[in-house]
């Protein structure tokens, strides 16, 4: 649940007017419910659970009934993506300020960009956003003084620092890099279950018109990724360590089978080194 504010013109409101009782107290609470773009789940069930928790299972259906009036109304957009039914209140940005966006998890419908303002107003509120991003990202670094950025950025690599540089470029121009790619076999390596592709489209439309150095965009590609895995539920690989005996081991002394081990010491080196090289590719 989230802090909002509650402006006189909302219970003058000739739209607000026309709701019956229900519909009144759920548009209300919906403004807690959604996220700093507008979007939230279209369950009612979860709705309730997060506004009306004293409430019985009873009251599901009038909550239903409820957002099937507001959808007439026009007062939220009901839509599909990624197979999750989402709810969109299209009148958020405008009747809510949200000086420090925090991370959303879902994308507006068409019409709308990725912090929920119509595409049509879009170059209004660049500035808006721009504040808004370095604000978010001074949080960011100051949080990283007490280890949460570490935690939040596990992919990223100090190595990194070595490819910083001056000139900033796009998504788009990111997109092509090495550095793009090297991050996705990283990334594929801690989570091979993780749609990359899928992760990706909604990376651009997250960072649209965005120009950054080539380090800051592997760095939020990175995490960026890591987030959408946690809040996927899918769980990073576990790392596999070499031994003497493994087949990696052996492929590397160009042997079958662990019979073929003639030096023991031999095989111990090359093992501590594919682990290395494993630390060296996953930081």
């Amino acid at each position: 649940m989230r802090i909002r504010t509650t402006r006189p013109e909302y219970y003058t409101s000739p739209t607000v007017g026309e709701m019956s009782w229900d519909a009144r107290l759920v548009f209300h609470d919906l403004w807690s419910y959604v996220e700093d773009n507008g979007v939230n789940y279209d369950s009612a069930r979860l709705f309730k659970s997060a506004c009306m928790p004293y409430d019985g299972d009873h009251v599901i259906d009038r909550i239903e009934a409820a957002f099937d009036e507001l959808e007439k109304l026009g007062c939220v957009i009901r839509y599909e993506r990624d197979g999750h039914r989402l709810l969109f209140v299209p009148g958020f940005r405008k009747w809510q300020k949200v000086p420090h966006p925090g991370v959303c998890h879902f994308i507006p419908p068409e019409g709308y960009d990725h912090m929920g303002f119509t595409t049509s107003r879009e170059s209004l509120t660049t500035s808006d956003e721009s504040l808004t991003t370095s604000r978010a990202f001074s949080r960011s670094s100051s949080r990283s003084s007490s280890g949460k950025k570490e935690e939040e950025n596990k992919f990223s690599s100090s190595k990194e620092n070595e490819e910083e540089s001056s000139t900033t470029i796009t998504a788009d121009d990111y997109v092509a890099s090495a550095a793009k790619q090297g991050a996705d076999q990283q990334i594929h390596s801690e989570y091979p279950n993780l749609d990359l592709a899928d992760s990706w489209v909604a990376f651009m439309q997250h960072h649209q018109g965005a120009v950054k150095p080539l380090s800051e965009w592997t760095r939020l590609w990175k995490g960026w990724c890591q987030r959408r895995a946690n809040m996927s539920g899918i769980q990073p690989s576990k790392r596999h360590t070499h031994t003497w005996a493994c087949e990696h081991t052996l492929k590397r002394l160009g042997l079958e089978s662990r019979d073929d081990v003639q030096d023991m010491a031999e095989a111990q080196r090359t093992a501590n080194e594919l682990n290395k090289e494993d630390r060296n590719g996953r930081t």
